[in-house]
């Protein structure tokens, strides 16, 4: 089907049947196109002439990493007693470490809301077109840019989209970009198959000032939209409306019909507009969570099944979709020559409790220990900023602490053992 019309079809005879049946078959054998495919229809979309948000509205993960999660913290012990230290993830839009928590998540949501509305649909109505909107706009500021996503949305439905998922995206690679990827892939440096930008991430990583001279501002709209027929001939003047897919035919028990999505709203979101109190992506029409109610729809377990089908797809682990924790896999103490098990700091207190443990510690370590008590348990003593910045002063503020806070009186414990 791919970005071709096909008019809607009774099946009223065998030969409708069969030319529906056919239909289906093809678009659910034909592969998803890769990143770079993806990104290659947007080359010829319309590009506005200025553009005013180059400062205001970035991508995902070029933002300042907020205070949780910039600081080094214990997170762990081994039975040697040395500390296990690491960041926490704070999963924002804006974090350059810890934005792809973000991206998943929205990604597992939108997996999720758009299978449970192919499966409480029928016939025609579980097909899902992957669309892309662009304006035919001299000139585009931050707040029109936004306001534009809800002309786009309008316009994907005259031209027959009930609803779906919508992400915005401010702008696009730039020809220095495309130079630079084609270099790469013939140079073997590269997967021809890897998305522009894919490699754009690796190359900029979180520095915006990079991003910037790889991209240029050419607003257009991606949507994820349940759509019986696409008709390219109702989309109104000044609008290019593009039929980039059918995804898969949808089966629930078949992993690959969440996958195909998974794939789509990974990527996209990656790359989607980002600007503080606006949503990169957002819900319309049918499958708007106050027109459309999983639960209710299809009830309570079968809605349960296809969200965890839908992390499944992602990468999210069952636990994690549970109980928001994660499956917690056995870790080991990278200090060389240790490799001891590394255990959670909610034990280290039974720890230090075996006496025996603790005269096997070596004074170092056991002050270290101290200090982990006095900031994680008592936080009678909390590292400033600047120390948390960096492994070697966390451990040298640890050693200091431990040896200025030994308590004699106290014969019980971690701290029966300072004076040794």
């Amino acid at each position: 089907m791919g970005s071709e019309y096909v008019r809607r079809r009774t099946p009223d005879d065998a030969e409708d049947r069969q030319f529906l049946s056919e239909v289906a078959r093809e678009a659910a054998e034909r592969d998803p196109p890769s990143p770079r495919e993806m990104d290659e229809v947007e080359d010829d979309l319309p590009t506005p002439d200025t553009t005013y948000y180059g400062n205001t509205v970035k991508i995902p993960g070029t933002g300042s990493a907020p205070n949780r999660c910039q600081g080094l913290s214990p997170v762990g012990f081994c039975e040697g007693a040395h500390i296990a230290l690491g960041r926490s993830s704070c999963d924002t839009r804006y974090c350059p470490d810890h934005y792809l928590g973000w991206v998943r998540d929205g990604a597992v949501s939108a997996v999720a809301r758009l299978a449970a509305y192919r499966e409480n649909a029928e016939g025609w109505g579980k097909r899902l077109l992957h669309l892309v909107a662009t304006p035919e706009v001299d000139r585009v500021s931050a707040d029109r840019f936004w306001s534009m996503r809800s002309d786009a949305q309008d316009v994907v439905q005259e031209a027959g989209a009930r609803g779906g998922y919508c992400i915005a995206h401010p702008y696009r690679t730039s020809d220095a970009a495309d130079r630079l990827f084609r270099t790469a892939v013939q140079e073997g440096n590269l997967s021809a198959e890897t998305g522009r930008w894919t490699f754009l991430r690796r190359f900029a990583g979180g520095d915006w000032e990079k991003w910037q001279s790889m991209t240029e501002a050419g607003p257009h709209y991606h949507f994820l939209a349940p759509c019986e027929d696409f008709d390219p001939d109702a989309v109104p003047d000044g609008w290019v409306v593009k039929n980039i897919r059918s995804f898969s035919r949808f089966q629930k028990r078949d992993l690959e019909s969440f996958e195909d999505m998974a794939v789509a709203a990974w990527y996209l979101r990656t790359h989607g507009g980002s600007e503080e109190f606006r949503q990169t992506a957002s819900w319309f029409g049918d499958v708007h969570p106050a027109s459309f109610d999983p639960e209710e729809e299809l009830g309570a377990t079968e809605w349960y099944f296809i969200q965890e089908r839908a992390a499944e797809a992602v990468g999210v682990p069952m636990e994690e979709m549970r109980d928001g924790e994660g499956a917690k896999e056995e870790r080991i103490c990278e200090v060389d020559g240790c490799e001891e098990i590394l255990h959670d700091l909610d034990d280290l207190r039974m720890f230090t409790s075996d006496a025996s443990w603790m005269r096997s510690i070596p004074p170092k370590r056991r002050h270290r220990l101290r200090a982990v008590e006095l900031w994680m348990f008592e936080e009678s003593v909390i590292p400033p900023p600047s120390v948390r910045s960096s492994e070697a002063r966390v451990r040298d503020w640890l050693l200091e602490k431990g040896r200025m806070y030994t308590d004699h009186s106290k014969q019980t414990g971690l701290k029966a053992f300072d004076q040794l």
